[in-house]
């Protein structure tokens, strides 16, 4: 608990010197979506607003772009890939634990969604299948920024998510902790200091 706690910390004074370093931008994060599996914009904007509601508790402004469709001066943000694929085009993926998605590697800057295990558990449960979307794309985007790859107890980084924490999440109860919201922003500034350092 107190490393945890130090960390944030660290953390946070990182955040605060970049800040004013950077002329007290918001924090920013691009993430691209590539939706293989065509999940419709009625389930995906919905899950999209929700994890950018989360971030944004957390200090970090997301912007998304669906595939190819990237405009703008965005060279200088972190991008962050999300591939929403189903069953069908999973090809020879196979995963005993059955979980809402994965990630390729920690620096691939890319974050697999499995439409099939979103959908199996929204019936399970009785949830919404764009709220069990918005976490398992939040957890994902978590484990891209953080430092550490492995699950929590509690929170929007455990795994597997029980009934109970979707229905947090429906009311906007499961969160990214305090510390893990520092550890975020700080991993954010660092990747935005490499963006800039390699201009």
């Amino acid at each position: 608990m107190r490393d945890s706690f130090t960390l944030a910390l660290i953390a946070a004074s990182i955040v605060t010197c970049w800040s004013a370093v950077a002329g007290a931008q918001p924090l920013r994060a691009v993430v691209v979506v590539y939706n293989d599996a065509r999940i419709p914009s009625t389930i995906l904007d919905p899950a999209k607003n929700v994890s950018t509601s989360l971030f944004s508790q957390a200090g970090i402004e997301l912007e998304w772009f669906q595939g190819s469709e990237i405009t703008g001066n965005i060279a200088a943000y972190p991008r962050l890939r999300i591939r929403i694929v189903s069953k069908a085009n999973q090809g020879a993926m196979q995963f005993p634990s059955r979980p809402l998605g994965f990630i390729a590697s920690k620096h691939s800057g890319l974050a697999y969604i499995l439409e099939h295990q979103v959908i199996e558990v929204a019936r399970g449960y009785g949830i919404p299948e764009s709220i069990v979307l918005a976490t398992a794309i939040s957890h994902e985007l978590g484990h891209l920024l953080l430092p550490a790859t492995n699950h929590t107890p509690t929170g929007l980084m455990r795994n597997p998510f029980r009934q109970v924490d979707l229905i947090d999440m429906r009311h906007n109860r499961l969160r990214f902790t305090p510390a893990q919201a520092a550890q975020l922003r700080a991993a954010v500034i660092s990747l935005r200091r490499q963006l800039l350092v390699s201009k």
